[in-house]
């Protein structure tokens, strides 16, 4: 059976069906929820989901800054999409703006999960860069260089490469990423302080589609070729190992995930160690250079240095931590607005954190609520650190391998909010444990000792403490791979982590 965006999605959120009693009404406005509506950087829908009439004004804010949406604005004066000869009528754009709009759903999940290729050495996850727009191509099919018989359909009857498969270099796809960029109406005075030219932004993604639809093609074709190319990018797309990542319904997740009574009694009785948390890595002022740095909101480069200085990256991957952020943001409608841009699109309020937990503890590797019992250990770190005797891993990597095989092949595993519960109190060990190494003078000789109580609650003061002297290797998650060789040896991944933490300390950071 043909895999599509559809058929993804709804296997997805069959996964999730009554998986807890769903927050409404009065209860979800009572909840943790409340400021995503509510707070100081409530999001641009004014509701806990992306509404339609969202999308809809996000749509045409982004159609505006298009050379389409530009001439229809200038009654038909200019010319639209880099035509060459003659000008588009008004029926030709509002064709084309029309396929772009009954395809803006799956557009927009294409640019957030590109935006975050390159991400782990950029630190940006808004606007595809070079890096991710070459991926695009080359996932998409788009790449004429690749196949040759362009469009030829195999035995299967599936299509080999996409209908508007280009080649690469001056006169293809590498011309056309340069000329949208620097296009003077995509890059107008309104956009100018927002917009880099070296990456795609939202609209730039839109008017590239159009141009790599349409070059050298006869106008009255415009429009459906607007279609075949979105039509195209969504199953090639729809083909790829990471079909599921990429066409993550963020809805269906808030809904289905997120907005349940257990998760936010979870995260209400864990709220002091989500807060301490969020406020020192959101102040982690200066990773990254972030000029525009807010203490009450987390950029992408302070989300990733959490799960760096807990050791879990490599086992979550690059990939995974971005587009986690990316998704865990709300619709924000006008992509140049300044205000809009530092408080949603470029960073995570606290609602928007506690999402991207929620997600974390959703794909992360963890063990069972019966295993931890059975075990005869109280917490799941306890019981994950007791995997690695004497500091040995064998033990512990088994253990991770059979329980990302019995999940993903056999469905095992426990409700979301017990996950939820068993990543928050594994990162209240890691942190308690390693602050505990840090201040005892014979800790490196004595080992690492078990938790003498049961605080399982974290102060600022404790995750300061962690976050100046990390021990990402405590569980061993850094040691584990899970989908092949990696390129990134245990050496570089902590020379990476140790760059981070030195513009946010300025001083030498040593590791165990």
């Amino acid at each position: 059976m043909e895999a599509t965006p559809v058929r993804i999605a709804a296997a997805e959120a069959r996964k999730r069906l009554c998986r807890g009693r769903p927050l409404i009404g009065p209860a979800l406005e009572m909840s943790c929820w409340r400021g995503r509506k509510h707070g100081k950087y409530a999001c641009d829908s004014s509701d806990y989901i992306d509404t339609e009439r969202c999308l809809k004004k996000a749509f045409l804010a982004d159609w505006s800054h298009t050379t389409g949406g530009q001439v229809l604005q200038a009654d038909m004066k200019g010319r639209a999409f880099g035509v060459r000869e003659g000008k588009l009528s008004k029926e030709i754009i509002e064709d084309i703006m029309d396929g772009l709009f009954e395809h803006y759903p799956m557009i927009l999940r294409v640019f957030t999960y590109y935006s975050c290729i390159g991400s782990e050495t950029s630190g940006v996850v808004h606007g595809i860069g070079r890096a991710g727009y070459t991926r695009m191509i080359n996932d998409a099919r788009l790449d004429a260089l690749d196949i040759n018989d362009t469009g030829r359909r195999s035995p299967s009857g599936d299509r080999k490469v996409a209908r508007h498969a280009k080649l690469r270099g001056e006169d293809g796809f590498d011309l056309l990423w340069a000329t949208v960029n620097t296009t003077s109406t995509t890059n107008n005075k309104s956009q100018s302080s927002t917009n880099s030219k070296e990456r795609l932004a939202r609209s730039e993604f839109l008017e590239w589609l159009v141009r790599a639809a349409t070059d050298e093609l006869p106008p009255k074709d415009f429009g459906q070729n607007v279609r075949w190319l979105c039509e195209d990018m969504g199953y090639f797309l729809g083909l790829h190992e990471n079909a599921a990542l990429i066409f993550t319904n963020t809805n269906w997740f808030r809904l289905d995930a997120c907005y349940l009574d257990e998760v936010n009694m979870v995260l209400t009785r864990h709220q002091q160690t989500l807060r301490s948390i969020f406020d020192v890595y959101a102040a982690a002022t200066g990773v990254g250079g972030d000029v525009a740095e807010r203490a009450d909101l987390m950029n992408y480069e302070e989300w990733s240095l959490l799960w760096s200085t807990l050791g879990f990256t490599r086992e979550l991957s690059d990939r995974k931590v971005g587009t986690i952020f990316s998704n865990s943001r709300m619709m924000v409608i006008n992509e140049n607005s300044k205000l809009g841009k530092s408080a949603q699109l470029e960073r995570l309020p606290f609602e928007g954190f506690l999402e991207a937990m929620v997600r974390v503890a959703d794909v992360k590797i963890l063990p069972l609520e019966d295993e931890v019992r059975e075990s005869g250990h109280k917490y799941p770190g306890e019981y994950l650190y007791s995997l690695r005797p004497d500091g040995q891993l064998e033990l512990y990597k088994g253990w991770a391998v059979k329980t990302k095989r019995a999940r993903d092949q056999e469905d095992v595993s426990d409700p979301i909010w017990i996950r939820l519960e068993y990543l928050i109190l594994i990162i209240v060990f890691v942190m308690q444990q390693g602050t505990q190494a840090s201040s005892d003078v014979k800790a490196a000789d004595a080992g690492l000792r078990t938790r003498a109580s049961d605080d399982i609650a974290l102060s600022t003061t404790e995750v300061n403490k962690y976050l100046k002297n990390p021990k990402p290797n405590l569980l061993g998650t850094t040691e584990i791979e899970t989908t092949g060789p990696s390129f990134h040896s245990d050496a570089i991944a902590q020379a990476r982590l140790e760059k981070k933490l030195r513009k946010h300390t300025n001083n030498q950071i040593e590791f165990q």
